[in-house]
């Protein structure tokens, strides 16, 4: 039961790096997107939902890369 476990909690958190990793390289929730174009039904609503997840993820971590380099929102204080 604990090697179980243990082999379900690895699955997920590759599956979390490797969302993460799409959302971030992959132009946001395009590749998700893409993927419900594809498919129909259920798949189509459950991918539109990952896609905006993925484009929050991805807006976020823009932000905070910007924030680190000392990039102001586009105003030029001279």
């Amino acid at each position: 039961m604990c090697d179980f476990l243990k082999r379900v909690g690895c699955l997920t958190m590759i599956c979390l790096v490797l969302f993460v990793g799409i959302a971030i390289w992959g132009k946001g929730g395009e590749k998700f997107r893409w993927l419900g174009k594809k498919t129909g039904g259920i798949v189509r609503q459950g991918s539109e939902k990952l896609a905006e997840t993925a484009d929050d993820i991805r807006d976020l971590m823009l932000k905070k890369f910007k924030g680190l380099a000392g990039e102001k929102d586009g105003k030029d204080e001279e």
